[in-house]
């Protein structure tokens, strides 16, 4: 038939191709066309969600790399919080200046959304690779393993403080 792209299929005459691809032949002529009578369903919660940086050159400066886990943190807790997530897998990737990665997962004890817990998982992630011995070029963070309703993350210290003025 000599079809290769969506206009070719769309300028084909419907008959030649019934006859050679029957019911199938109408409904990719019919999708080339723009009509489609199957409902749109929106895609599910995210299975994860990611924050990135790409440095402008290779950095090997630890507080730089520390400023951007800093900073891709902060950004993943705000963007977890309007959502109503927490997640309990946080990976850290990393990309060398010889453009190999590698990526490092930790699975915290309790769904967080909380930036000091995700900034302290990502040091300790990054503990685990040679970017500051090698350099990097880009660098992410990512939250997955979301639980299935909101479950209130308790401050260790706000329950310490509502003890005491509960006790008085």
């Amino acid at each position: 038939m000599g079809i290769e792209r969506i206009s070719q299929l769309a300028a084909a005459p419907l008959q030649l191709l019934t006859d050679r691809l029957g019911q199938r032949g109408k409904n990719l002529w019919m999708l080339s066309q723009g009509r489609d009578n199957e409902q749109v369903t929106p895609l599910g919660q995210s299975s994860q969600l990611v924050e990135e940086t790409t440095f402008t050159a290779t950095t090997y400066e630890r507080e730089e790399i520390l400023d951007a886990l800093r900073e891709l943190s902060s950004a993943l807790s705000g963007r977890l919080r309007r959502r109503s997530l927490r997640g309990r897998t946080i990976s850290l990737r990393v990309v060398y200046p010889d453009r190999r990665q590698t990526v490092r997962t930790q699975r915290l004890s309790d769904f967080t959304d909380d930036f000091p817990v995700l900034l302290q998982s990502a040091n300790d992630l990054l503990e685990c690779t040679e970017a500051c011995i090698i350099g990097v070029r880009e660098l992410g963070i990512g939250l997955a393993g979301f639980s299935g309703e909101a479950v209130e993350q308790l401050d260790l210290f706000s329950a310490v403080e509502l003890n005491k003025s509960q006790a008085v």
